[in-house]
């Protein structure tokens, strides 16, 4: 039995042992950051049907959220400059140190950083973080609070600048479901109350106070959890037809022509897969744990279409963005998506595309080599400018949620790359129109107008 009572303990005795105990706890959680980066690194996440390495730590190791994201975190780091490890396992560092000097880490600094940070307290590191990336000063903030004590709902009106900073050990060369913490906060206050905390760009808090506005007649007082409550219905309903075809009224089935490309996949068919796994990623591990992740979904066909799969609801399936490339290493090895992955990247290079314009898989299609194009793998095109990357990942995301299959989508974002189009809007329309020639026929102006749609939803979604 396990001894936690002291009774007969003398005080330098137990002195001693809370001193072994402490040292021991220190080289432990060297070694365990040490585990968890390897398994990250070898996505061993993966077949427990866990969409990242944070829902690994908090579904199957049992972690509390913030621990997760710390150690995740922390480990990462110390995987691209070990001497983290030796400093955590002496005593020099400790895991929230680490964590808060992660995105500062350089190769020509880390020994520098580690030596001022040694022994140093959250406070001490806090002040040597200003140091290295100044902020800027808090905006000032008035809220009135009325006479009942309850706190009116207050929107910020003056420009808040601030900055994000990036994470240069986060997984490299793959899909990161990881929640970064302080962008947003949503935390429960009471039974079925939820605390929403979110910092909006000025276009947005314009938007959000003319609905407020315009919504008077029906919400007087202003409440903003209608405001928000109305909006995000009339969003998802767009990104639900979009996304899963759903419709109040669902045609039925045409027959499909013998040519018909087999990545394109019918409403009809999304509505069925929608409905039967619920909008959930539905791979399955062999221990018979299912994915929970409900974002980043991506139609995977379970037969390759290479080697004759279909667009039809039984070979169909939603799977996350992670377990849709784990399967096509599994079917297809990843010595193999790792070349085509390469050779996209070179022709990518040769054509002097500055875009991704993969939807993050190839797996259903060998003979297609977009795809597989992760954040991580962005430097191998250093001269492209990260806005049109973010407006072309964006695009090729639209595209696919409007029915396109992820070759065509390819095709069109590489054939309309030199139009130049840097708005959201203005290059969908160009992807569209390229499709269009592409195919050598008419496309409907409906087409241009679900573009349109489409770009209102992104104006309003960003």
């Amino acid at each position: 039995m396990r001894a936690f009572t002291f009774d007969q303990v003398s005080d330098d005795t137990l002195l001693a042992e809370l001193a072994t105990l402490v040292a021991n706890e220190r080289q432990t959680t060297a070694a365990l950051l040490a585990h968890l980066a390897e398994v990250d690194e070898r996505e061993l996440y993966l077949p427990a049907a866990c969409s990242s390495m944070h829902a690994y730590c908090t579904d199957v190791l049992h972690f509390a959220e913030e621990v997760a994201f710390k150690r995740i975190r922390a480990a990462r780091a110390a995987r691209r400059f070990p001497a983290i490890f030796e400093a955590i396992a002496d005593g020099r560092m400790h895991v929230t140190g680490v964590v808060m000097l992660a995105p500062h880490f350089r190769d020509d600094n880390v020994e520098e950083l580690l030596a001022a940070a040694s022994h140093r307290s959250k406070a001490d590191i806090e002040k040597l973080v200003a140091r290295l990336a100044p902020r800027p000063d808090l905006p000032e903030r008035l809220t009135r609070i009325p006479g009942n004590g309850q706190a009116n709902e207050t929107l910020q009106l003056d420009p808040v600048t601030g900055q994000v900073d990036p994470d240069p050990v986060s997984g490299q060369g793959k899909v990161d479901l990881d929640p970064v913490p302080d962008r947003a906060r949503v935390q429960a206050r009471a039974p079925d109350r939820y605390g929403l905390q979110v910092t909006i760009g000025e276009a947005t808090r314009d938007k959000l106070l003319r609905a407020q506005a315009l919504l008077r007649h029906r919400n007087p007082s202003g409440d903003l959890e209608e405001v928000i409550d109305r909006a995000l219905d009339a969003l998802l309903a767009v990104l639900e037809k979009e996304k899963f075809g759903k419709t109040s009224r669902p045609r039925a089935a045409k027959a499909r022509a013998a040519d018909a490309d087999p990545r394109y996949v019918p409403n009809e068919v999304r509505r069925v897969v929608t409905e039967r796994d619920g909008e959930q990623c539905a791979f399955v591990s062999a221990e018979g744990v299912r994915c929970i992740e409900r974002g980043f979904l991506e139609l995977d066909h379970r037969t390759l279409v290479c080697r004759g799969g279909r667009p039809s609801a039984g070979e169909m399936r939603w799977l996350c963005g992670p377990h849709n490339q784990f399967e096509a290493e599994r079917l297809l090895g990843k010595a193999f998506m790792r070349e085509k992955r390469e050779q996209a990247r070179a022709r990518r290079a040769t054509a002097d595309e500055p875009l991704a314009t993969g939807d993050g898989q190839v797996a259903e299609d060998p003979g297609v080599t977009g795809g597989a194009g992760n954040a991580g793998e962005a430097d191998g095109r250093a001269r492209a400018d990260p806005d049109a990357v973010e407006v072309d990942r964006e695009v090729t995301l639209a595209m696919r949620g409007m029915g396109f299959g992820a070759g065509e989508t390819r095709r069109a974002m590489v054939d309309s790359a030199s139009v130049g189009a840097r708005a959201f809007e203005a290059r969908l329309r160009a992807a569209l129109a390229s499709w269009r020639t592409a195919r050598g026929s008419r496309c409907s102006e409906a087409t241009f107008d679900e573009a349109r749609r489409v770009a209102m939803v992104h104006s309003f979604a960003t």
